[in-house]
């Protein structure tokens, strides 16, 4: 069981009170839960490709990008394009960028 220690500060009126310091709740098994935790962004974009008869180092080489990987955490969902790349990406597929993230609309 996790417990967590409380440091005791001064508060406005000069009282001390038990509050957790910064460094228990960075420590607390919530807060190392979250870390594990990955947020996924749906998108289409491997749809779109797949459409265009394109690889992902065919996307890269058109995109400037040095090498397909960064295509294929956005396709999984792991990251998201800069705004810059987003533009890219649907002038490249011809859709727009709703198209390309549907929960945008």
């Amino acid at each position: 069981m996790n417990t967590v220690k409380h440091t005791y500060h001064p508060n406005i009126f000069g009282y001390y009170a038990n509050i957790p310091s910064l460094w228990d709740f960075t420590n607390s098994s919530i807060i190392n839960h979250m870390k594990n935790v990955q947020i996924k962004y749906p998108n289409k974009l491997k749809e779109f490709r797949k459409k265009c008869s394109l690889y992902q180092k065919d996307v890269a080489e058109l995109m400037g990008l040095k090498s397909e990987d960064r295509m294929s955490r956005w396709e999984k969902g792991q990251s998201l394009p800069s705004v810059p790349n987003l533009f890219k990406l649907a002038k490249l597929y011809k859709v727009s960028i709703e198209d390309i993230y549907t929960e945008l609309k």
